[in-house]
């Protein structure tokens, strides 16, 4: 961060990532130009808010999952490797609503 000398107003000069450090703590001092210069002192602190820039990703690249042909409308797919229950499970770095997000099926071979 970088802080104008004369209005104060402090800005960023690279970039930021709130993956990577969510909140800054800044120590800023003002000097009068006075004789003897004195000082003034206060802390700042700046959070960063999150943007929508990290995709979710699934814990697994892959699954498997098997279901009997006469299987009811409804009845869970079973895992191959475990005989469990098939379940997705997908992560995502951003905090929030950017965090949520809805599982769809979009396409399927036969």
């Amino acid at each position: 961060f970088i802080i104008n000398s004369q209005t104060g107003a402090i800005s960023i000069f690279q970039n930021v990532d709130r993956e990577q450090y969510g909140q800054y703590q800044l120590v800023v001092i003002a000097v009068d130009q006075g004789s003897p210069q004195l000082t003034g002192r206060t802390n700042v602190t700046i959070t960063l808010t999150d943007i929508n820039d990290n995709d979710p990703v699934f814990v697994d690249s892959r699954f498997l999952g098997r279901v009997a042909e006469n299987a009811a409308i409804g009845a869970p797919v079973m895992n191959v490797a475990d005989l469990q229950q098939l379940q997705l499970v997908a992560t995502d770095a951003d905090i929030g609503t950017n965090a949520e997000f809805v599982y769809q099926v979009v396409g399927s071979q036969s």
